[in-house]
């Protein structure tokens, strides 16, 4: 499904080289984040998001010069929250002892949407932590960035205009959760695994209905605990604080001095330029790659543990490099056959430098709704005893 009981399996296509998926909700259900922003339906929460957005006007800009400041303290009232959670769903709200989300309040509110997971807040047990203060982006000498309300257009209706996407600028939203594992009461017995599948479920199901709230946010994700935001520049501001005003009013325990937004911005350990837009290794780990590619690169002696260290790196970074991933074979090879301490052999030694090219590249793509190239093609090889071929096609 995508949006709604009456458009099963209407879900965008993802193509990776020659592999083309499906893009999935956190929790494999309906839900409007799996369809480009202009294909998406409304539902009757959308009429809550507008509501949402302008029932503090002033907020917006309290809450984006608190970021510039470095604030640490929340300013979130309680009359504010109050006010959020009476729009979502009117009614009297509280949460009960032993829990932290208003898990009735996120009932009543999906069940608006017809949200298939609606009943599935009522088998949750949270547990209360405590709030910490904000933070804004302050990494690699730049200074934090926010946008001016005077220069920021506020959003009129429920969705965006329609055609404009190809021409749009975004920003990166990046919020965090405090110590997510200890927000679902569960039983000792497997609660490793009972852990992941609650808070996988709850954290769709938040994410799925702040997609219904607010359909002029383009692309939402999360991933365990860490939410990130695609927004357009332009309403930055008011939908900003709109989210997370949404979030704290349903009880999640938002992690302020992690809260960043920026047209640069890290998430999941990968830098993300929003403006080119691309996706490339994070600083401080892009250097510890750097340092042990290149090590291989020029033969020098590894111990297990080292060899060990750098296999749990390279893993992670092809997700950002794809192409990366046929060539780590030969690595774990490696790994098997050192005992103590060796050196890397000739093929090891070129597969780093390949390597090394593209972790030293920035990745760029076009941007999601330009028209793609009509061309296509694709390469292949093949080899015996005596002889090798390459080839491919175009067209």
């Amino acid at each position: 499904g995508a949006t709604g009981p009456d458009e099963t399996g209407k879900e965008e296509i993802i193509q990776t080289g020659f592999k083309r998926r499906p893009i999935r909700d956190g929790g494999g259900k309906p839900s409007p984040g799996r369809r480009a922003p202009p294909k998406r339906a409304l539902t009757a929460l959308a009429a809550v998001g507008t509501a949402i957005m302008n029932a503090c006007p002033s907020a917006a800009h309290d809450i984006m010069a608190s970021l510039a400041r470095q604030d640490t303290d929340m300013l979130f009232k309680a009359a504010m929250m109050d006010t959020i959670r009476q729009l979502m769903c009117k009614g009297s709200w509280e949460i009960a002892k032993g829990q932290r989300f208003y898990l009735d309040l996120m009932t009543h509110t999906a069940r608006k949407a017809n949200n298939i997971d609606s009943e599935y807040p009522q088998e949750l047990k949270g547990l209360p932590d405590a709030l910490c203060g904000l933070r804004w982006l302050h990494e690699h000498g730049q200074e934090p960035w926010w946008l001016p309300p005077e220069h920021t257009p506020h959003a009129i209706g429920a969705s965006g205009p329609e055609g404009i996407w190809d021409a749009e600028e975004w920003v990166l939203l990046k919020a965090d959760v405090t110590k997510a594992y200890r927000r679902v009461k569960i039983s000792r017995k497997g609660w490793e695994y009972q852990i992941a599948i609650i808070k996988g479920k709850l954290a769709a199901l938040m994410l799925r209905m702040l997609c219904y709230m607010f359909p002029s946010m383009d692309w939402a994700f999360v991933y365990v605990d860490d939410f990130a935001f695609f927004i357009q520049r332009r309403w930055a501001n008011s939908l900003a604080w709109a989210l997370l005003a949404a979030l704290a009013a349903l009880g999640c325990p938002l992690f302020w001095e992690k809260i960043i937004m920026g047209l640069v911005n890290t998430w999941l350990g990968f830098q993300i330029q929003t403006t080119l837009p691309a996706a490339a290794v994070g600083h401080l780990k892009h250097k510890v790659m750097v340092s042990l590619l290149i090590g291989i690169a020029d033969g020098k002696l590894h111990s297990h543990d080292q060899i060990a260290g750098g296999l749990g790196c390279l893993p992670w970074a092809t997700n950002a490099f794809p192409v990366v991933k046929p060539f780590l074979q030969p690595f774990w090879s490696w790994k098997t056959a050192v005992k103590r301490a060796g050196k890397p052999s000739s093929l090891l030694r070129m597969i780093a430098r390949v390597i090394l090219l593209l972790i030293i590249s920035v990745i760029t793509s076009t941007l999601p709704f330009c028209p793609t190239s009509l061309t296509h093609g694709a390469t292949d090889a093949g080899a015996d005893d005596t002889t090798a071929i390459v080839g491919g096609w175009f067209s």
